[in-house]
């Protein structure tokens, strides 16, 4: 939910970041985990081009705001993503403020580059989840600014808004399911590549589950926190896999045993993903594996 908020100002008391055009400083400690759709963050790399991000990359986002990446790179808060350099003006502070559960992230006066334009704005994250974004004077005229915010991963955009007159706004859940695939048939004797994708970006670990026999309805997990999610088969068996670029997949070894054709193997993948329900896990479709000979 965005919503406008009253004044606010947190004066700043450590010492400036020294930071480089285009360069990324942290990361920096929040002193508490920051829970956000799709995941939570305990620390904070900060942009010298505008925005914070959760995350390890080392990305600068130079030289404007980018809605695509944005929305298919890491989690990141934008207050103002745009081409600005405090190697030549300004500063940019990080300070924390534990007693309140809250940490700071202060540009001031930082130059648009090749400008004479200066900005001054700050970004203030609270334990709650909640995160303000707060501005002084700001000037801007010679590049593309964005303001925004994105779990990254891959979501779909929106479009503009104009935050002057919206707000406020309510979004929905902006994710694509959980999908398992097969590359192939399960012919006796050769191997099924199974992947499943549009892993949420922050889910730390996943499981591949097996079954001999199917659900036909599905078993509707609504009751243990789940809502939408169904189990599609018996829990025969099961392997763990750790997310990568939001997929995972393992081959399927079909036997060379004659006696397997005809016999079906039912397979279904479950991730968990902080944020996404009660119990924080997703579970994709069922494929049905007819093993055969050709």
């Amino acid at each position: 939910v965005v919503v406008p908020g009253a004044s606010a100002w947190y004066t700043p008391t450590s010492t400036p970041r020294s930071l480089a055009n285009d360069a990324v400083a942290g990361p920096f400690q929040l002193g508490f985990p920051l829970a956000y759709p799709g995941g939570s963050a305990t620390q904070v790399r900060v942009s010298s081009n505008g925005f914070v991000r959760a995350g390890s990359s080392a990305d600068s986002g130079c030289c404007f705001g980018n809605p695509i990446a944005l929305l298919q790179g890491e989690p990141r808060w934008c207050p103002l993503w745009t081409d600005l350099d405090p190697s030549i003006g300004g500063t940019v502070q990080f300070d924390t403020d534990p007693q309140n559960g809250a940490a700071y992230v202060t540009f001031t006066n930082v130059p648009e580059a090749g400008t004479a334009n200066v900005s001054t704005f700050q970004l203030a994250f609270f334990s709650s989840g909640i995160v303000e974004y707060r501005y002084q004077a700001c000037a801007v005229g010679d590049h593309i600014a964005l303001t925004g915010w994105s779990p990254g991963g891959g979501g779909r955009d929106p479009g503009p808004v104009d935050l002057s007159t919206a707000v406020p706004i309510q979004t929905g859940t902006d994710a694509s399911p959980l999908q398992l695939t097969a590359a192939g048939r399960p012919i006796l004797g050769t191997g099924v590549v199974m992947t499943a994708s549009n892993v949420p970006v922050a889910a730390p670990v996943g499981v591949f589950v097996g079954g001999l026999t199917q659900q036909l309805q599905g078993l509707d997990l609504g009751a243990i926190g789940m809502p939408g999610c169904r189990q599609h088969l018996s829990l025969d068996a099961a392997l763990a896999f750790v997310p990568a670029a939001g997929a995972g997949s393992f081959t399927f070894q079909v036997p060379n045993l004659p006696a397997l054709s005809g016999v079906h193997v039912y397979l279904q993948a479950a991730v968990v993903a902080a944020g996404v329900n009660a119990l924080g896990v997703l579970t994709s479709n069922g494929v049905d594996l007819l093993a055969g000979m050709n």
